[in-house]
């Protein structure tokens, strides 16, 4: 399904490295995000909390996998 509303190009870049005691730590950083702000900024206001709710989840996923 195609959509005819607006499109807002956003960069996201994703790093996995080692941590201490086998553990991964991941860096995301989500960059281009001024024509959304300027756009609709209340959907950009909630960029951050909306990354950190997914990387809840998939911290509780991988502690759920591991046990």
């Amino acid at each position: 399904m195609r959509s005819n509303g607006p499109k807002f190009d956003s960069l996201l870049t994703i790093t996995l490295r080692g941590g201490p005691g086998n553990t991964t730590v991941l860096t995301l950083v989500h960059e281009r995000l001024e024509d959304l702000a300027g756009a609709m900024p209340q959907v950009a206001d909630k960029v951050q909390l909306g990354w950190q709710l997914v990387l809840e989840k998939l911290q509780a996923t991988v502690a759920v996998a591991r046990s």
